[in-house]
């Protein structure tokens, strides 16, 4: 017991120096001191140093000290949550409910983690509804499978927090709340069936959980980890998820929190594991000072949690509270070690990107943040970063080419079309690199790929008409200026290039065609062009040449 009044107390005296709690302290009838965020009579209120006068020395405990730089993340190859997802998009459906049907197996034997059995329900956090549809076929091929049903749940319950947004309760639309609470009853209800079909199934009871601790049920959150605990007696995530539903920001309270550790003392000593829940209570109180500011404060309850156990997610929070402090190195010391525990999250990885930016790694940031993009394609900050990345190579390349460094032009140019290769501006300034190397067979590549991905762009078909002139196919240079045209029958530009060719070729009556054509939109050069191809016409009827 004495280890979780310990907890309590000193989360108490940490966190009573911002504006999200005033803590009490007061000795019951048992002459146990007690510690609430809520008045309480006799009670005495706690008071500690303010933010600025505290010791701001970063508290180094982590794992893995040794390491100061970034470790390659490991393959998501073998990525279960990857997997999972392949199939959900091809509607592999079978394959789908045999692959769960593998991992329920795996845990159950111990062959697989918890950890590493709940991190691949992951796949069906997805954030966009234009896979709906796709569930209900999943739901309707396969109707007597729990799978297809908990699937589901998942994602619904996810799309409930897509629409009700990350912003305070006081700042969130009636609209957004009322389509959240839409989408949780219809996770719950998807969730329940697929306990009807599979009782034993502790990811249904966690989600069934993490909807009752949204909709603030706390006697539900209670009564579904009791049930889930008969089943699965050692589950940490059990316990962790309804500690925080007893969390003060989620409608609890700190006597809540303590009366749920000491209960789960007996626990705890029987599986090992769980001694990482004696850290909760710092981490809970570590994302309190966050979210007042108190970044350093922040740090030293982190580091305090990480003594019970190395985490990864609190691993993932102090390295995400130290890139806010500016301590870069010790960030990405935590988020190293936060992504060697757990390889298939997605934030891991986005902030350890922008830890590697801080820190002028901007190589070993590009291959973070397609990591975090492959294992969460829809999140809008992790595709802004990705065209951030891109545009930072696009620059550096641009400045390379322009001091006649082709060779390292053409290796950022490369690295800028890998994180945004729908760029056709990234295909045309490499083709650029490569046409003053005279590597003309390489620009023609890229300027193909430039016009294929961006056909609307004039200067890409000019820049191939530049290099297709070189070898006199002039063949080529039309069919180009006739697909922009297909597309933009009003831009006289691409008429006077096309008469251009004709003239290079020798068909004098095209090349008239074509320029009197930009001369009829108005296009200058297509005038200019137009008046010395008629003299020129007329000169060689004159002299009785060929048309």
């Amino acid at each position: 017991m004495k280890y979780s009044l310990l907890v309590i107390s000193l989360f108490s005296l940490l966190t009573s120096n911002s504006s999200y709690a005033q803590i009490y302290k007061w000795v019951d009838e048992n002459g146990r001191t007690q510690f609430s965020d809520k008045p309480h009579p006799k009670a005495q209120e706690v008071k500690i140093k303010s933010e600025n006068q505290q010791d701001n020395k970063v508290n180094k405990t982590a794992v893995n000290k040794k390491q100061q730089v970034a470790v390659t993340h490991k393959s998501l190859l073998n990525s279960n949550v990857l997997k999972l997802r392949s199939m959900l998009k091809k509607k592999e459906f079978s394959a789908l409910n045999k692959t769960i049907e593998q991992l329920d197996i795996s845990y159950k034997s111990n062959e697989l983690s918890e950890d590493a059995y709940f991190t691949a329900f992951d796949a069906f956090d997805i954030k966009s509804e234009e896979l709906a549809s796709t569930f209900d076929s999943w739901v309707s091929s396969t109707p007597q499978a729990y799978q297809p049903y908990l699937a589901r749940g998942i994602y619904q319950y996810h799309i409930g927090w897509l629409h009700r947004g990350g912003k305070w309760s006081s700042e969130t639309k009636d609209a957004n709340k009322l389509k959240m609470s839409e989408y949780l009853s219809k996770a719950s209800d998807d969730i329940l069936k697929s306990l009807t079909i599979n009782d034993d199934s502790i990811i249904s009871y966690f989600y069934l959980m993490r909807v009752a601790t949204t909709q603030g049920r706390q006697d539900e959150s209670e009564r579904l980890q009791r049930k889930a605990l008969k089943i699965h007696p050692s589950s940490y995530n059990i316990r962790a998820q309804h500690l925080r539903a007893l969390t003060p920001r989620w409608g609890g309270s700190l006597e809540a929190m303590q009366e749920y550790l000491i209960e789960a003392s007996q626990a705890i000593k029987k599986y090992p594991k769980l001694k990482i829940l004696e850290g909760y209570i710092y981490n809970e109180a570590g994302e309190m000072q966050v979210l007042g500011k108190s970044y350093n404060s922040a740090n030293d309850l982190f580091s305090k949690s990480l003594e019970s156990g190395a985490y990864h997610g609190t691993l993932f929070r102090r390295g995400k509270n130290n890139n806010r402090r500016e301590e870069y190195t010790d960030s990405l010391r935590d988020l190293n070690s936060a992504i060697e525990l757990n390889n298939e999250k997605p934030l891991y990885y986005y902030w350890r990107t922008n830890t590697l930016i801080d820190l002028n790694e901007f190589e070993k940031a590009m291959n973070d943040i397609q990591a975090a993009i492959q294992l969460d394609p829809y999140d809008k900050d992790f595709q802004s970063k990705r065209r951030w990345l891109s545009a930072k190579f696009q620059n550096d390349a641009y400045n390379l080419r322009e001091s006649q460094n082709n060779d390292s032009a053409v290796d950022k140019y490369t690295k800028a079309i890998r994180l945004n290769p729908e760029n056709g501006d990234l295909y045309q300034g490499r083709a650029r690199a490569y046409i003053q190397e005279r590597d003309l067979d390489s620009a023609l590549t890229d300027m193909k790929k430039a016009i294929k991905v961006d056909p609307d762009n004039y200067h890409h078909y000019a820049l191939i008409d530049y290099i297709l002139i070189k070898s006199k196919e002039y063949d080529q240079i039309i069919k180009y200026w006739k697909q922009y045209i297909s597309r933009h029958p009003d831009d006289g530009r691409a008429y006077v290039e096309v008469g251009g060719t004709y003239f290079h070729k020798g068909d004098m009556q095209s090349a008239l065609k074509y320029a009197k054509k930009s001369a009829d939109l108005g296009n200058l050069e297509g005038i200019e062009a137009y008046e010395k191809f008629t003299q020129m016409f007329q000169q060689r009827i004159e002299k009785g040449g060929p048309y």
